[in-house]
């Protein structure tokens, strides 16, 4: 019977450092937009934000934008609340195997998240 890989481990702080690098990584035009963000790490997907958004496993989900996109605002929407860019930390250590393939994979979520705060559809993102 195959031995199942060891799930790689990151202490909470470590990998929110991590994501703040990977948010500074961003390309100067979209430094103003992401500083309106708040960036969250969490441990897992709610299991109903996991069915809502498609991902029946909700381990499978990386990360997830909360708000409503730029593309999709009007003036009425500017004082909504907050919106947040996630990244679940159990979920990106389970898919990756060694600790330079975190920050690829943090890097990657960070991007096709932002994607979403700007407007583009899950087929476009994914090209980030």
């Amino acid at each position: 019977m195959p031995s199942r890989p060891v799930q790689l481990r990151m202490s909470a702080t470590r990998f929110a450092r991590e994501v703040r690098t990977a948010i500074r990584s961003l390309p100067e035009p979209f430094a103003t937009e992401v500083a309106s963000l708040v960036v969250s790490v969490e441990r897992v997907a709610p299991r109903l934000e996991a069915v809502m958004f498609g991902s029946c496993r909700r381990r499978s989900l990386l990360g997830m934008y909360r708000g409503l996109s730029v593309a999709d605002r009007g003036i009425s929407q500017s004082a909504s609340a907050p919106d947040m860019l996630v990244i679940f930390r159990r979920s990106v250590l389970r898919v990756c195997r060694r600790r330079k393939d975190v920050r690829a994979e943090i890097v990657r979520t960070v991007y096709h998240e932002f994607g979403h705060h700007l407007g583009l559809e899950e087929d476009a993102v994914g090209h980030l």
